[in-house]
């Protein structure tokens, strides 16, 4: 049931099959798969809320949708997360947090994380990158489940 409802989201959120592009419907339909626990809809569901696709933008709802989706360890997940972070959409900016969460997301197979990782490698120092690597190893060792900071 929730990826039929993740898919026909996905249908309204990108005008697929001759649907017409309606963010309401995609909005409704990724609610109810992320309600059933589908991380991708969990995702797609905060971008929503990030961009103000048929709502007032709301970093909150985004960053709980995000959080969702990286507790069942899906790539993409992470990857908002640490752009959220990176950006301070929603929390206090956090360049060490977004390199953690976009080295998590690219170790889960999201290889587009490798742009962002390289810019913020160059502007990390190297203290931030130790605290960073022993959170991406504390990650490691839970089976990559969000933790606490």
């Amino acid at each position: 049931m929730k990826t039929a409802q993740f898919n026909l989201g996905l249908m309204y959120y990108t005008k697929h099959d001759g649907l017409e592009l309606d963010y309401t419907l995609a909005r409704e339909y990724f609610t109810m798969a992320s309600e059933n626990g589908h991380p991708n809809a969990q995702s797609n569901l905060g971008n929503i809320f990030t961009k103000g696709l048929g709502v007032d933008v709301n970093f909150d709802s985004a960053l709980a949708c995000y959080q969702a989706s990286a507790s069942n360890r899906f790539p993409l997940g992470y990857y908002n997360l640490g752009t959220a972070y990176l950006f301070g959409r929603g929390v206090e900016k956090d360049p060490v947090r977004a390199y953690v969460l976009f080295r998590v997301a690219k170790m889960l197979g999201y290889s587009e994380a490798d742009q962002n990782i390289g810019v913020l490698e160059k502007q990390l120092t190297i203290k931030d990158i130790e605290i960073a690597e022993a959170k991406i190893s504390d990650y490691r060792d839970n089976d990559f489940r969000s933790g606490e900071w």
